[in-house]
């Protein structure tokens, strides 16, 4: 009995291997059957259990249907201690026929041997948009439109597509087009623009494509349609705040169209060498005049729109034998991404072995225009080229070559006067001296940069104000909305009526009873004015216990039967029951998660408006009658003044600038000039006055340089002033709290999210620019420091506040260096340099790059 009980349980574990064994090795379709949309994006799932493929997977083809590769995933269960692992490969299944199809068995290579997969069968039904019944091709666009009339072999012509759906369904996103040309040499189809479309009296959300295309042969060209994956909203799903939308991917497929190629014409010149379109040929022989040996370089151009991947090339030339060629170099260009524009030049280096005349032409070239209809030709007219004997032979010497056109440089003999030329090509040497601009008579106020701007607060400040009022305004609208108040209400109403009914009794009583029932049916939530008993029972028990609703469906029998009884009740029984249940009912209260329903979802308007304030402009007079008189001294030290009075208006500086430059003090002129800069750096006068100071001193800053030369991003930096780039970005935060409170409150007053997008989308582009103009204005680095000194003139830099000590270490600073000042002593200022380095320096040497000017030279 033991053996016999052994052998069982021997045999019983070895079924469970075998058993475990057979369902570890198990590949399927999942689905395996059931009903497809056609012409409708199916997930269809090939699933490995307990095993997955050794090799590489393909699915057997089926006939009418399209099996997309979307990706792969897996995982593991464990139940009873045993272990199952799945990779599932996912598809996309997308009939194209409706009725029966399958998918027929096939043997797949896994990590556990050959796996045999059953096959699969479906239905394919007609496929409907959505629960609305509509048909794909009533919802979706997609459609061919030639724009050209006739074409010939060989023309570029354009064709456009549209794709897309109608707006009264959501395109989320559209895939590029597939489209298979046989026959046609095209680029592709473009997407060129997106929007909307009104198309035989509907509007579409599409895009529009537009391929460039050639045909090669004549005749009736059969051209399939586009295949593209539409993703459209079909529906809704409410979660516990929100809506989420529902997506279906739709299969969309243009019509099949054909096109009428016609041949070129006959009277063909002879010779055409095959060249459609539009073209033009340039020739050019230089230089003209050579001698024996010296180099004459012959280029073709040919440049135009046309069939050119057909091999169209340059007209072939022929060169007398008295020239020895080099191989010429052929250089190809297109436009980027168009096959049919471009151009084609070959270069053709000649030597001469002979003198004499020789002509290089005449040259034509044949195409077909086929917006014209007609053959044209390009004629070019020979050139004639004169070869003189070699230098140094018995020969006559030929005429000498005009200027500019040797090939050849030389250069100047020696003691001959040489000229400096700048990029504009003018002779610097006959150039008239550059002058400063005149003195500006305006007043313009500007702000200054604030030495330590921290976005932080203005941040905190555009976020949190709009929650804070959404907050404040939810509440409000929580209580408003509420659903328990209409039942509060009713309930002090009920009371209320109740206090009446008792104290008047009789007739009164009895002409209460009707308002009083309604009161009562409200309080209890109930719809119905006039319920029966048994419903004031059954929704009393929501409020209280058993006993407590018997008692109300008592209360509304007594009323019941003093309305309607025939024989009346006495009104003191349903007077001691109304007053003792109405003292004892409960007022439900305010919950506070009415707060947080999507009903109290609420926002305020704000008016805002940017901070950048328009400058002020005034008139100022005082130093100008002494600069044009010629005193200079003077009216520095009334602009100085000026500056003294009114530190940010640009025009003080710029004006100083000037007289201190008219005596020759270029270094306290570029720091004037400096400072306006930082203030206003749009003006081109001041431009001009910097770089023209640049040229009579050593001053250089690399951030200013960068400034005035507008190199890279520092074009767009210059836009504002470091002032400007900040108040910008305050103004923005402001802007950004506006458009966040706007947004909440579009959200809850209009049913369209696209509204609140926009809103939400100017919310963060603005916080964005805010972010930026703080990144612009610390690109100005020390030029945007409000404690900034500028170096006037080369002094030294002390390593102590004195002249005389003998362990003085000093070194020197060049004017136009940028200090910060650390401390004051006696005339001396402890500076830091910006390599780091700290030392001493007089105050009459420097210049504040912001706000008042202690003196001007003569005053000190």
């Amino acid at each position: 009995m033991r053996s016999t009980c052994r052998l069982l349980s021997f045999i019983t574990v070895i079924l469970s291997i075998c058993v475990s064994t057979t369902w570890a090795q198990n590949v399927f379709w999942s689905p395996s059957g059931g009903t497809f949309q056609e012409g409708k994006g199916n997930s269809l799932d090939l699933v490995f259990d307990g095993c997955e493929p050794a090799g590489e997977l393909a699915p057997p083809d089926v006939d009418g249907l399209s099996l997309t590769f979307r990706g792969t995933s897996s995982s593991t269960n464990i139940v009873n201690g045993r272990v199952t692992r799945k990779v599932i490969y996912s598809y996309q299944a997308v009939p194209n026929r409706r009725g029966s199809i399958e998918i027929p068995s096939f043997t797949v290579d896994t990590d556990k041997g050959d796996v045999q997969v059953p096959q699969a069968r479906y239905t394919v039904v007609e496929a409907t948009v959505g629960s609305s019944g509509a048909k794909p091709e009533d919802v979706f666009l997609s459609r061919f439109q030639l724009r050209d009339g006739e074409i010939y072999a060989g023309e570029v012509f354009e064709l456009d597509y549209y794709a897309g759906a109608k707006q009264d369904y959501q395109l989320v996103d559209l895939s590029p087009p597939e489209w298979e040309t046989k026959g046609l040499v095209t680029n592709g189809l473009k997407e060129v623009q997106a929007g909307s479309l009104d198309l035989e009296g509907q509007r579409y959300t599409a895009k529009a494509y537009k391929a460039r295309a050639m045909a090669t042969e004549s005749g009736i060209l059969e051209l399939p349609g586009t295949k593209q994956e539409a993703t459209i909203v079909v529906g809704r799903r409410r979660d516990f705040l929100f809506q989420e939308p529902v997506y279906d991917s739709f299969a969309i497929e243009s019509e099949p169209f054909s096109l009428e190629i016609l041949p070129l014409p006959d009277n063909a010149p002879p010779n055409f060498s095959g060249a459609v379109g539009d073209f033009e040929l340039e020739s050019r022989v230089v230089p003209d005049q050579v001698q024996v040996g010296e180099p004459v370089t012959w280029t073709l151009k040919l440049s135009g729109e046309g069939n050119w991947p057909e091999g169209i090339s340059v007209p072939q030339r022929t060169v007398s034998n008295k020239f020895r060629a080099i191989q010429p170099e052929i250089k190809t260009e297109f436009e980027q991404g168009d096959l049919f524009k471009g151009s084609q030049s070959e270069d053709i280096v000649l030597i001469p072995t002979e003198e004499g005349v020789f002509n290089f032409g005449p040259l034509s070239f044949s195409y077909f225009d086929p917006k014209q209809g007609e053959y044209k030709t390009i004629e070019i007219p020979s050139q004639r080229i004169t070869v003189s004997p070699a230098a140094g032979s018995p020969a006559q010497p030929s005429a000498p070559s005009p200027a500019g056109d040797a090939a050849s440089t030389f250069a100047p003999p020696s003691g001959a006067e040489t000229y400096d030329f700048n990029l504009a090509g003018e002779n610097t040497a006959k150039r008239a001296p550059e002058l400063p601009q005149e003195p500006l008579a305006s007043k313009t106020t500007l702000p200054a940069p604030r030495a330590h701007l921290s976005l932080l607060p203005y941040t905190l400040a555009a976020i949190l104000a709009p929650l804070g009022v959404w907050f404040i305004l939810a509440m409000i609208r929580s209580v408003v909305d509420d659903p328990l108040r209409p039942r509060r209400q009713a309930l002090r109403r009920w009371r209320k009526l109740t206090d009446e009914a008792t104290a008047k009794g009789g007739d009164a009583l009895i002409e209460l009873q009707r308002p009083w029932r309604q009161a009562l049916a409200g309080y209890l939530g109930l719809q119905n004015t006039e319920p029966s008993a048994e419903e004031v029972r059954l929704a009393a028990l929501q409020a209280g216990n058993d006993e407590f609703a018997r008692e109300f469906q008592s209360l509304w029998t007594l009323s019941d039967q003093l309305l309607y009884g025939a024989k009346k009740t006495s009104s003191s029984d349903w007077a001691a029951l109304a007053k003792r249940l109405a003292n004892a009912a409960k007022c439900p209260r305010y919950r506070l998660g009415q707060l947080f329903t999507r009903q109290a979802w609420m926002g305020a308007a704000a008016a805002l408006c940017l901070l950048l304030a328009p400058a002020t402009e005034l008139r100022a007079d005082q130093g100008a009658d002494a600069y044009e008189s010629g005193d200079f001294a003077t009216a520095e030290q009334a602009w100085v003044s000026s500056i003294n009075a009114e530190p940010y208006v640009f025009e003080h500086r710029y004006n100083a600038g000037l007289a201190a430059a008219q005596q020759q003090d270029w270094g306290r002129a570029w720091a004037y000039w400096v400072g306006a800069f930082c203030l206003n750096p749009h003006e081109p006068r001041l431009e001009w006055n910097l770089k023209l100071a640049h040229g009579h001193t050593d001053a250089y800053d690399p951030v200013l340089q960068s400034l005035l030369e507008k190199d890279g991003i520092h074009r767009v930096i210059r836009m504002l002033s470091p002032a400007g780039w900040q108040r910008l970005a305050i103004g923005s935060l402001w802007f950004a709290g506006g458009f966040l409170t706007l947004a909440i409150l579009t959200l809850h007053l209009t049913p369209s999210r696209r509204s609140s997008f926009l809103l939400f989308l100017a919310f963060a582009l603005s916080g964005t620019n805010a972010y930026f103009s703080k990144w612009a204005s610390s690109e100005y680095g020390s030029l945007s420091d409000t404690d900034a000194l500028l170096v006037t003139a080369s002094v030294p830099l002390n390593s102590i506040p004195s002249e005389l000590d003998a362990e003085q270490i000093s070194s020197a600073i060049s004017a136009g260096t940028i200090l910060r000042p650390t401390r004051d002593f006696l005339g001396w200022l402890k500076v830091t340099l910006p390599n780091g380095d700290i030392g001493w320096i007089r105050r009459e040497n420097v210049m504040p790059l912001y706000g008042p000017i202690d003196s001007a030279p003569s005053e000190q």
